[in-house]
């Protein structure tokens, strides 16, 4: 024990001959690197309020975040019709989540809270509520005649699906997708009848 305490007070000695001879030169680097992590930290601390969730898309990753580890749970693809217009999603289930969570994998996206980052790396953050918007749209009825509709949209994204619907479709997914779908789907139901008689409500 002894020559154990000997060892320790020469190695502790030597430490404070060393760093005494290179004081200047060790509390630059602890400034250097202080001062970077304030810079950085903007970028590399993010909070995800309530109500939200937050998709990752690593630069030197493979991308959009869907699932941890080396694997996707999903593949997806959005169809489209000859113009470009989407008209719906396909998917395949690569594994269930029971699967996934039994092979040690945990499925994204980020929940609520304050969440660290590579600061190379970005985080888009979703609003998961109950949402409402409505929009106005130009449709023709039966007999041709031109009606201008209101309707008022509300939808909630499904959490689990936040990463392929970033990937495949992206932020703006309202607009690019839901807004036009709903317009055909109206611009087809409207279209059924004439201007003079009532049109049915409709959900799904």
């Amino acid at each position: 024990m002894s020559r154990f305490r000997i060892w320790l007070a020469n190695v502790a000695r030597r430490f404070r001959a060393w760093s005494n001879e290179h004081s200047t030169a060790i509390g630059l680097t602890l400034l250097i690197v202080l001062a970077l992590l304030v810079y950085l930290a903007p970028d590399m601390i993010v909070t995800i309020g309530a109500g939200e969730s937050g998709v990752l898309w690593k630069r030197f990753g493979g991308g959009t975040v869907t699932v941890a580890g080396d694997d996707r749970p999903y593949i997806s693809r959005i169809d489209a019709d000859r113009i470009g217009n989407p008209i719906g999603l396909t998917e395949h289930i690569q594994r269930s989540r029971d699967e996934m969570r039994r092979r040690g994998y945990k499925v994204w996206p980020y929940d609520e809270g304050i969440h660290l980052k590579a600061p190379w790396d970005q985080m888009f953050i979703y609003n998961i509520r109950l949402q409402q918007i409505t929009h106005g749209y130009d449709v023709l009825s039966n007999d041709g005649l031109e009606i201008k509709a209101e309707i008022t949209i509300r939808w909630k994204p499904i959490e689990e699906d936040l990463g392929k619907l970033h990937r495949d479709i992206g932020p703006q997914y309202v607009e690019t997708m839901l807004i036009p779908l709903v317009g055909a789907y109206a611009r087809e139901e409207i279209a059924r009848y004439p201007p003079t008689r009532s049109i049915r409500r409709c959900d799904s």
